[in-house]
């Protein structure tokens, strides 16, 4: 039997938004006879207590939020946190036998693809959004083996700036459609051939 793959799944938010969702819905539904999913999500949160709730292993790991800057302190200091949470992703990939790497958001890609480089694991960048992306993100995208474009939109977004064709592959959010089963109608009791009660 084919061992299954072990993926670590990284965000940099642990509250709930539309990315989180759709993360949690993404992850709880996996067949964990295939893929058994490792999530490293920043402290506490409701986002925390999902995951914990079904059973699947998470991991604090602080990931920070970058931003662009022009200010010398902000930059040293988010270097100083990008080679701190690359050795701790080294540490993990290496003691929960990683397979591949999904990063959640541009956010993420940051944090992940030096330590999927170094472990020699494939990483997927799962791409929301339509904000323009700088020179360094599509630098990222060269270490990244898919980009997953959520939409048509987010697609030919990604291939107007020059991703490649192969690189870039829509995979729609999914919803769980038990959710969204209409009530049975109720049907008069006259219909039915009962006679009203009273």
């Amino acid at each position: 039997m084919t061992p299954p793959i072990r993926v670590l799944f990284i965000h940099h938010s642990s509250q709930l938004g539309g990315a989180e969702l759709s993360l949690f819905e993404l992850v709880s539904h996996l067949d964990c006879q295939r893929l058994v999913p490792v999530v490293c999500l920043p402290g506490d949160g409701p986002l925390v207590d999902r995951f914990r709730q079904t059973g699947i292993l998470t991991i604090d790991l602080p990931v920070p939020r970058y931003r662009r800057t022009i200010n010398p302190w902000t930059i040293c200091s988010m270097i100083f946190r990008w080679r701190r949470i690359n050795r701790e992703l080294r540490k993990i990939i290496k003691g929960k036998n990683i397979d591949l790497i999904h990063a959640n958001s541009r956010q993420t890609v940051f944090s992940a693809y030096r330590a999927a480089l170094a472990g020699g694991i494939p990483l997927v960048w799962h791409e929301r959004d339509l904000s323009p992306l700088g020179f360094l993100e599509c630098r990222l995208a060269k270490f990244s083996e898919r980009i997953i474009a959520i939409s048509k939109a987010v697609e030919k977004h990604l291939k107007a700036i020059g991703f490649a064709d192969e690189k870039v592959c829509l995979v729609r959010n999914g919803i769980d459609i038990h959710r969204f089963q209409p009530a049975a109608p109720e049907i008069p009791r006259k219909k039915l051939g009962i006679p009203e009660s009273g």
